[in-house]
């Protein structure tokens, strides 16, 4: 029972609802009272000892009771002011069942500023009427009405509210203490938040003090996580603060559909395309709410035209075959190069779209669907990505010993392929007479020409070519090539010359495999080639149109006669082909057949053996051309090649796609006509290298703003830019040593991350409930959490310590001991 006393007490202690007082103790809190507990009581007798002989020097007489009073007051006083020295502490353990509080997340990000669409209750069966945003539409549901739901909850629970968004954007307010009153929480709830980061804002909840006061977590949002940690992650874990698991209970309220009618695209494509050479474009239509449907899907492309450059259109040939081809390009608007009807006969279709570029330049591909009547969020609908159409080829150089049949077919295949072709094809023969190499403009008279010619080469094809026949030169120029220009290396192990070779040179330190320097040709009882886990996933190792045809590829090689044995995998290798018996020096490793590592920003592909020759068995040219133009492809043609890697311009995201209030880095990696790192004092400008920025409004009215590439070490200069004007920015840079401009489009887009999904993640939003003991409720259905929600709380314990020196109790002592004892002197005419 709560008595008057005790409950006076707590008002004293600034605590409410006390259900019991279990202890009350007295204490002095100053440290010189702890070490000897009769000091306070000397301190009392040698106070009583000093007024009275003071009084005595004063020849006050103590016979009347004037006297007596005044010498007390005095002692009191004095011993007072001593009492308050020592700090006097009252210490009280005492049980408190205060009313619970209710926490409100509310969502901050943008998609809280979506229309929300309902269908009334009058009529199901009616249109939807879009009539409030989401946030807005959470506003009038628990703010309006007779009575309203907040003024219900603030009957049971004390309220505080929450807004999240990104990472470390979790503000609170709490009524009682702001100057606004309770009914004006929403102007606390801005939509402002690029993201939704659901998981850390929960995982910040869980460390406030007083969970165990905290009757639940209304959690209003879409529980579209984007970003931060996985909610199911943070919920799973019991609170710090409870060993006996007790979770944080969440109360969810979905805002927005569980499901609405949607369109989106994507699309696909290599960012270089070769001129007339066929490619794919790939379409990926999604769809929700729209099964059995038809949209309209246009594809078309726009030339990006460099403001100081002639404009550059498509030749206006076409092609005999049923491919999409090229047509002109108008400068001012897309020109169309397909339109047709998709049917919508599953959640998510991919169209693939054949395409032969017939000139080169910088284009901005674009696919589209036609918005459907009852979709709400329409960016989705677009998708865009930038092209390179150009008409360079692959520079080969092929490295070998003597003419063998891979020699002989890589040479007949790619030296009449567009891939290559006469100009891209090299080879260097040690065996080859020297009047052909020098006569020959196939055959490379040295090993290690120029470093211009050098690293002009986008793949090189090291062959059975023994060490001894190598320079040390060509070694140290094949390992820059790889790791600082991101060239590709193959290198063909042959029945003269195996890994142990390259043991102690620079080439060991590419190699995807440990050479063993003993190790020697391994023949005998032919094998299979079996294609391992990350054979069957990587791109230039499949063949055919699918698995069946890939399989069918392989096993048309027939069984391998020999191979060169290896000690081990390198650690940050792969495998893509293995021996189907034979093991490495650890006795589990399969030896690796094909294997391929990622060196510096190249990549080096190993081959046990060379006799890829046997894929021409039975098909000819079909699977031996389609392997090869692959791995070429894959090695040189993501890339700069041949002289442009001297001067490559980049931005640090492809495509350069960016949202209006990021920061935009611009790269730039620049070589002399040597491939020597530019160097500081080689510039005109020692502050770096001149380029101009072109805004969207510059590219209309020509009007570009210069600026210096700062350098920033050896062959490096970078930038930084903030964009915040949405459109098509363009940047140039100029060659120093070709006085030519290289140059960069990226598209700038006011959007935000949270309006691409219109769609509430109903999964996530039930999940959290049910792992925490909570319920999940639509907007509509909010009148029943007040029935569903905890009415109590645990009791708690507190501990409270409240000082007596400095409280207005003691200050009231003080004054009226003080007042007494001036007021007695004056009556007994003392000073």
């Amino acid at each position: 029972m709560n008595t008057w006393w005790q409950r006076q007490l707590g008002s004293w202690f600034g605590l409410e609802e006390i259900a019991e007082i279990r202890d009350i103790d007295f204490f002095f809190a100053a440290s010189w009272t702890h070490a000897n507990p009769y000091i306070l009581g000397g301190c009392g007798v040698a106070i009583l000892a000093m007024v009275i002989l003071l009084y005595r020097l004063q020849r006050l007489s103590f016979q009347s009771w004037r006297s007596w009073i005044l010498t007390g007051t005095r002692c009191l006083l004095v011993g007072f002011l001593i009492f308050l020295f020592a700090e006097p502490t009252l210490r009280m353990t005492t049980v408190i069942d205060p009313r619970p509080w209710l926490w409100v997340l509310l969502d901050g990000s943008d998609s809280m500023n979506l229309p929300l669409q309902e269908v009334t209750d009058a009529n199901p069966e009616a249109e939807t009427t879009t009539v409030l945003t989401r946030r807005d539409a959470v506003v009038e549901k628990i703010s309006n009405g007779p009575k309203s739901l907040l003024e219900e909850w603030e009957t049971s629970y004390r309220l505080r509210f929450f807004r999240f968004g990104g990472a470390d954007e979790l503000r609170s307010y709490e009524p009682e203490t702001e100057e606004t009153p309770l009914k004006e929480w929403h102007s606390f709830w801005t939509c402002e938040s690029d993201v939704t980061a659901l998981g850390e804002a929960l995982q910040e909840l869980e460390t406030r003090p007083g969970l165990t006061q905290v009757a639940g977590v209304v959690v209003i949002s879409d529980f579209n996580q984007n970003s931060g940690v996985d909610p199911q992650q943070v919920v799973e874990q019991p609170l710090q603060d409870s060993p006996s698991g007790r979770k944080l209970p969440l109360f969810t309220v979905g805002i927005g559909p569980a499901s609405a009618t949607d369109l989106a695209i994507e699309l696909k494509v290599d960012p270089v395309l070769k001129k007339a050479e066929k490619a794919e474009i790939e379409v990926l239509v999604r769809q929700e709410g729209l099964q059995g449907k038809n949209a309209s899907l246009r594809l078309s492309l726009q030339a990006i035209e460099d403001p100081l450059e002639e404009e550059t259109g498509l030749d206006d040939e076409t092609s005999t075959e049923t491919i999409l081809p090229s047509v002109p390009l108008p400068s001012d608007a897309p020109q169309m190069l397909v339109e047709q009807v998709v049917a919508l006969d599953a959640s998510e279709k991919s169209i693939s779209i054949p395409f032969i570029p017939e000139q080169t330049g910088t284009f901005r591909l674009l696919a589209e669907l036609e918005q459907h009547p009852q979709e709400t969020v329409t960016r989705n609908n677009l998708a865009q990505r930038e092209v390179r159409i150009r008409d360079d080829f692959l520079h080969v150089m092929f490295v070998a010993q003597e003419p063998t049949w891979e020699w002989r077919f890589v040479k007949e295949v790619f030296h009449r392929d567009r891939l290559v072709g006469q100009r891209g094809f090299r080879t260097y023969l040690r065996s080859a007479d020297r009047e052909v190499r020098q006569q020959n403009p196939m055959f490379l008279p040295a090993l290690t020409p120029n470093r211009s010619n050098f690293f002009t080469n986008d793949v090189i094809i090291l062959g059975d070519l023994r060490v001894a026949k190598m320079s040390a030169r060509f070694g140290e120029m094949t390992k820059e090539f790889v790791e600082s220009f991101g060239g590709g290396l193959i290198l063909l192990a042959g029945p003269n010359a195996g890994w142990g070779e390259l043991v102690d040179t620079p080439l060991e330190d590419l190699l995807p495999i440990l050479p063993d320097k003993e190790s020697r040709l391994k023949d005998g009882p032919p094998f299979p080639l079996r294609l391992s886990f990350h054979g069957l996933k990587t791109s230039f190792m499949q063949l055919g149109s699918g698995e069946e045809e890939n399989q069918q590829a392989w096993e048309n090689m027939g069984p391998l006669p020999w191979y060169q044995p290896v000690r081990q995998l390198h650690p940050l290798a792969i495998s893509l082909a293995e021996h189907p018996a034979d093991r490495c020096e650890d006795g589990t490793t399969p030896q690796p057949l094909i294997a391929m590592r990622r060196v510096g920003r190249g990549t080096v592909v190993t081959f046990a053996f060379d006799e890829m020759w046997r894929l021409r068995r039975l098909y000819g040219e079909k699977y031996y051309r389609q392997f090869w133009g692959q791995l070429l492809y894959y090695l040189g043609q993501r890339r700069d090649l041949g002289q442009q890697k001297r001067f490559v311009f980049q931005v640090d995201r492809d495509p350069p796609s960016y949202r209006t209030g990021e920061i935009v880095t611009l790269t730039l990696e620049g070589y002399d006509e040597n491939f020597h790192a530019l160097q500081q004092e080689m510039l005109p400008n020692a502050e770096g290298l001149a380029a101009e920025h072109w805004k969207p409004e510059a590219l209309r009215l020509g009007e570009p703003e210069s600026f210096s590439l700062p350098w920033r070490r050896p062959g490096l200069f970078e930038a930084r830019f903030l964009v915040e004007e949405p459109g098509n920015h363009r940047f140039r840079v100029k060659d120093p040593i070709t006085e030519e401009w290289s140059a960069i489009t990226m598209t700038v887009e006011r959007r935000s991350l949270e309006r691409r999904e219109p769609v509430r993640n109903q999964q996530l939003q039930y999940t959290l409930a049910q792992m925490t003991g909570g319920r999940a409720y639509e907007l509509r259905e909010l009148d029943r959490l007040l029935s569903d929600l905890p009415q109590n709380t645990p009791p708690e314990t507190l501990i409270v310590v409240r000082p007596l020196w400095n409280s207005s109790m003691a200050l009231s002592l003080g004054m009226f001991l003080m007042l007494s004892e001036w007021l007695l002197r004056k009556r007994g005419d003392l000073p």
